[in-house]
């Protein structure tokens, strides 16, 4: 007998996949908690912002371009950036029925995506938006949702 950990194959698959999670985490909370160029600013009404962007777009005001950017970077940045944390921990969560899986990471996604923007009311030049919890939990919940699709096996008949 080896004196060494043996472990089963969806053990260390699910601690990949954790470690990942880690990874990506890590690197949402460097992005997100160090001081940057950004103004001060708390914004606790959902979409005011992007409604405004999009009135001017509409109506083709003078700053068009600039809110074309916000609205592509802010709705596309923040949805993005949480995809694979939502991904990577359906994967590490592989033991539970998969709608369980889905729903803690996006819970596990939701509850540190707030816990980032009040954190962030205390770091000087940090924004901190209601909008951002939604969008980042958006795409944790699509990273978790293709995740269970993907690794979803196909039913057997007769057996």
């Amino acid at each position: 007998m080896s004196g060494g950990i043996s472990l089963k194959a969806n053990t260390r698959i699910q601690i990949g996949w954790a470690f990942v999670a880690g990874l990506a985490i890590g690197w949402v909370l460097w992005m997100t908690l160090r001081p940057d160029s950004t103004a001060n600013s708390t914004n606790l009404v959902p979409f005011r912002e992007h409604a405004q962007a999009v009135r001017c777009l509409l109506n083709g005001c003078p700053a068009a371009m600039r809110a074309a950017r916000f609205l592509f970077i802010d709705v596309l940045g923040n949805t993005l950036v949480f995809f694979p944390i939502g991904f990577s921990l359906v994967g590490a969560l592989a033991g539970l029925p998969n709608r369980r899986r889905w729903w803690t990471a996006v819970l596990a996604s939701a509850i540190l995506s707030i816990s980032i923007e009040i954190i962030q009311l205390t770091i000087p030049s940090r924004a901190t938006d209601v909008d951002d919890v939604l969008f980042n939990t958006v795409g944790a919940a699509m990273g978790a949702a293709l995740m269970v699709v993907t690794q979803r096996r196909p039913e057997r008949n007769g057996d």
